[in-house]
């Protein structure tokens, strides 16, 4: 079976990271995405979903490994393993190390039985946990371009209640308001680059015609869409967004588009109970095609 475009793209990524760590460099993040011909806005997250870590884990992961193996070498001794693997001192070694295997590389190194068991761990995977969701629909959607106010955050996911009620004073009153919106530009719930920029934004029936920084006009970028709405606390919707995500992974049509995910918050958190917000998810793709979940 033909790999799904996005699935094609991972494998780029994780050949990239393997070259330049078997070439004794720890590559930049933006740069194993550039490599992968993703989206900087989806990489982290489908990376994470494709692998079964994120690409940060696989460094670590990766580096400890190529270390350890250095220690089975009598005539090695820590330093010297830890700037093998990259490590700019032996202090940041010992610390990852024992981080993940909670002992220390001097106990173990000695030690063949107990160092083959840690090679025979860092070949694989961290262990991400997976909580169970309610299965989402997912369908295709086409919205036409429309003209936002935005308020840009750094950092201050998801604790944006006073922007949003800044955004509304800018709007001049809540009649004047559409739709409720948000645009997260990095992994919300991951670990993708921090910190994590979330743009708080308002369709308005009529824009405010002396609207200043920090508020700004910006328009939404029309085009196909994958659709799924999530019903539920705000806290929930990374999992949500990984099932919507994982649509994108798997099926062989679909290519990601180069723009942010956008959130449409349904519902006023402060007169709907929680287990009934509704959020929809717009995950814009280059090309019409049919989802199946």
């Amino acid at each position: 079976m033909k790999p799904s475009y996005t699935l094609s793209c991972i494998e780029r990524a994780i050949t990239f990271l393997a070259n330049a760590l078997a070439n004794d460099t720890v590559p930049a993040l933006e740069d194993i995405a550039a490599a992968s011909g993703l989206s900087k806005f989806h990489f982290h997250r489908l990376y994470r979903l494709a692998t079964g870590e994120t690409c940060v884990q696989t460094i670590t992961r990766l580096r400890l490994a190529k270390a350890t193996h250095s220690l089975r070498d009598p005539e090695t001794n820590v330093t010297t393993a830890a700037f093998t693997a990259g490590y700019g001192s032996s202090q940041a070694f010992a610390k990852a190390f024992r981080k993940i295997t909670n002992t220390t590389a001097s106990t173990v190194r000695t030690d063949d039985e107990r160092l083959a068991e840690i090679l025979e761990t860092l070949a694989m995977p961290f262990e991400i946990s997976e909580t169970t969701i309610p299965p989402l629909r997912i369908e295709l959607a086409r919205l036409d371009p429309f003209e936002v106010i935005t308020l840009r955050t750094d950092g201050r996911y998801p604790k944006l209640n006073d922007h949003y009620n800044a955004l509304f004073n800018a709007a001049e009153g809540p009649e004047n308001v559409h739709a409720i919106l948000g645009q997260p530009f990095d992994d919300i719930g991951g670990d993708g680059p921090a910190p994590i920029r979330f743009d708080c934004a308002l369709k308005l029936e009529t824009v405010p015609g002396d609207l200043a920084s920090p508020f700004s006009r910006n328009t939404i970028v029309g085009g196909y869409f994958l659709l799924t709405r999530h019903v539920g606390a705000y806290d929930d919707l990374p999992e949500a967004i990984d099932r919507l995500y994982r649509a994108a992974l798997l099926d062989t049509q679909i290519i990601p588009a180069d723009r942010p995910l956008l959130f449409h918050y349904l519902d006023d958190p402060e007169s709907t109970a929680e287990p009934d917000l509704r959020t929809d998810l717009y995950l814009a793709v280059e090309a019409p095609t049919t989802a199946n979940t």
